[in-house]
């Protein structure tokens, strides 16, 4: 009687080593062939031979090349947002955490340029890799959307609470001077004598005081606008537009996205890492921040 055959068992071809060793090889192979050559120049047979794994255990972990690095470009961007969290959970100088999340990705996509250089290059061939890539943006885009919302509402609230005390005082100050000039009005009238006085010169005399007080109050009132104005402006508030926050936020990171890239490939002026963190420091505080960039 014929007996079925034993399916083989997945462990052939692993030379011992169990599936966590297997996997890593593979992505570390990869990685490594990534520094020396493009994607799009790579085979799986290379992958193989450089991990020292058969081929039946490669796709048992993987479908394809492409898979391999779609693994790697989530380790590289979890880095990312462990480089982005001081700035998205950040209370101080906008521009110093700027700054430091940008200058901490910049020194991520320098230490994983060859796999991040590789998604960039081949996301849109690819739908898989193009749907990986686009989630992983959009992430990023939510976190800085997210800031970016918090920062409006919190400079806007202490924009309006100051308009409100700078109102206040310059009412204040109004009635002040108005109080002290009706007051020294009074006082000159009565030295004359209350006999001396004629009715129609107590009308003039209030008449004069209360045309300049009205004046003085509406000086007053035009100051603390005046001011109002410039405390607005000086606050440094990200400001309120159009412009919707995600989409925002989007071109934000989109640009980002770009420029780490060209460093990536070399391009001057971005090959430049100090540069490269410059220019997209001016940008994100010119567009958030625009009062404080000056």
């Amino acid at each position: 009687m014929a007996h079925e055959a034993t399916p083989p068992r997945r462990t052939a071809g692993r030379a011992g080593r169990d599936d966590r060793e297997v996997r890593e090889a593979i992505l570390v192979a990869t990685r490594r062939l990534l520094d020396e050559r493009r994607f799009d120049e790579l085979s799986v047979a290379d992958i193989l031979t450089a991990a020292g794994v058969a081929r039946g255990s490669f796709y048992f972990y993987f479908a394809g090349k492409n898979q391999v690095l779609a693994e790697l470009t989530r380790r590289a961007v979890a880095l990312g947002h462990e480089a982005a969290e001081p700035w998205l959970a950040s209370t101080d100088d906008p521009r110093e955490t700027i700054r430091h999340g940008i200058s901490e990705g910049a020194k991520l996509w320098r230490a994983e340029a060859p796999v991040l250089r590789a998604m960039v290059e081949n996301w849109r061939s690819d739908e898989e890799l193009g749907e990986l890539w686009l989630s992983l943006m959009s992430s990023f885009t939510a976190g800085t959307a997210e800031r970016i919302a918090a920062d409006r509402a919190g400079e806007e609230q202490g924009a309006g609470e100051q308009t409100a005390g700078e109102q206040s005082a310059g009412e204040h100050t109004a009635g002040d001077r108005a109080a002290g000039e009706q007051s020294a009005g009074n006082q000159s009238v009565g030295g004359r004598g209350v006999g001396e006085q004629t009715v129609g010169e107590q009308s003039a005399v209030d008449r004069g005081i209360g045309e300049h007080t009205v004046g003085e109050q509406s000086a007053g009132a035009l100051a603390a606008g005046e001011q109002t104005a410039g405390g607005q402006s000086d606050a440094g508030a990200v400001p309120t537009s159009s412009v919707n926050t995600d989409d925002l936020a989007a071109a934000l990171t989109w640009l980002g996205e770009r420029l780490y890239y060209l460093a990536a490939i070399g391009v001057e002026p971005f090959a430049d890492e100090d540069a490269l963190v410059d220019v997209l420091t001016h940008i994100w505080m010119s567009v958030l921040h625009p009062a404080a960039n000056l």
